[in-house]
């Protein structure tokens, strides 16, 4: 399948699903048409939110700063 064609639309009903990846992106849905052809769709990921907050200061100068912040890991409590 590394010869495979993309394409938009809606897939007929002819065509045979062969496989599924997920690059962490996109889900890439394999098919083999009638002629024997393989052609692919993409289908983005969806996400309940980004993993980084984006952060806007700015310092005396009045210049723009952007920070990403990241979620602190949680650690497990111990037993006292």
């Amino acid at each position: 399948m590394e010869h495979s064609r993309y394409h938009e639309g809606d897939i007929p009903a002819d065509w045979e699903f062969v496989g599924m990846q997920d690059n962490g992106a996109y889900y890439i849905r394999y098919y083999r048409d009638a002629v024997g052809n393989y052609r692919h769709t993409s289908q983005k990921r969806k996400r309940k939110e980004p993993y980084g907050k984006l952060v806007l200061r700015e310092d005396e100068a009045g210049r723009t700063f952007a920070q990403r912040i990241y979620p602190k890991r949680r650690k497990k409590q111990r037993m006292a």
